[in-house]
């Protein structure tokens, strides 16, 4: 049902309570014109316009909120409804998340392990055969950079731009201590 029919409904109950309303103010009206001129009406028939009066008021009313039922209670199944099936559409929502998400975890969990696994492969496959000759060779190199420090190794090198040229260089202290020896100079770089 929409909301004109309710509408007009409501419109059509105003109308018989307004007119219940005259009719009884009507009877009204007439017993006191009946009393004041003098006929002699009894307080009996004055009670029994108003009894008449109230039923037909109150017959007229309940034949409205019948009416009135008739039409709202199949609106009020079709709201109850309608909530039932929002309601279940809300349960499969839930369900529907909770099913992406675990896949979602699934998901980051295989990757996760599939990079550990691809890792400890990679570790495995290198160090049996390789770790030997990597062990050498590091003591090798060892071996090298103590022997660079014993005859000068700690040397800062550069490169510096010598008249549009770029050459290797040495950095030195600004009072550097200098020594000639068969022609030639020699300076104390930094570090020593």
């Amino acid at each position: 049902m929409d909301e004109k029919k309710l509408y007009a409904m409501m419109a059509v109950l105003e109308d018989q309570q307004q007119a219940a309303a005259g009719a009884v103010k009507a009877l009204e009206g007439a017993v006191e014109a009946i009393s004041e001129s003098g006929k002699g009406v009894t307080t009996a028939l004055v009670s029994g316009a108003r009894t008449a009066a109230s039923e037909a008021a109150a017959g007229a009313s309940k034949a409205v909120d019948d009416a009135l039922r008739g039409r709202i209670d199949p609106l009020l199944a079709s709201i109850n409804a309608t909530g039932t099936v929002a309601e279940q559409a809300a349960r499969r929502l839930e369900g529907v998340a909770q099913a992406l998400s675990l896949r979602v975890i699934m998901s980051t969990a295989c990757i996760a392990m599939s990079i550990v696994a691809a890792s400890v492969a990679a570790g495995w496959m290198l160090t049996p055969d390789d770790l030997p000759a990597l062990r050498a060779e590091r003591a090798a190199l060892i071996a090298q950079v103590q022997e660079l420090e014993a005859r000068g190794g700690r040397i800062n090198l550069g490169r510096c731009d010598v008249r549009g040229r770029v050459v290797p260089c040495v950095e030195v202290p600004r009072e550097a201590l200098r020594y000639e020896r068969d022609g030639r100079v020699y300076v104390v770089p930094v570090g020593y």
